[in-house]
């Protein structure tokens, strides 16, 4: 999903789409209104924040996608 999402907002970053097209892309809840799949190539998940209501512990945040 997130290289779904990522691909739809290179189309707005590209000002091939409005800002608002975002918003309906997920309202409808159809991947194939969104735009391609952008390549897994350089993508990398950095974090997940959740509500404090879950009372999760927040790792601390670095590099850690370098090597040692």
């Amino acid at each position: 999903m997130v290289r779904n999402i990522v691909g739809s907002l290179l189309e707005v970053g590209a000002h091939n789409q409005p800002e608002s097209w975002i918003a309906e892309l997920l309202a409808a809840r159809d991947r194939t209104l969104a735009a391609a799949t952008a390549k897994a190539e350089g993508l990398y998940l950095v974090a997940v924040d959740y509500p404090d209501r879950f009372d999760l512990p927040k790792p601390p945040m670095g590099p850690l996608f370098l090597a040692d």
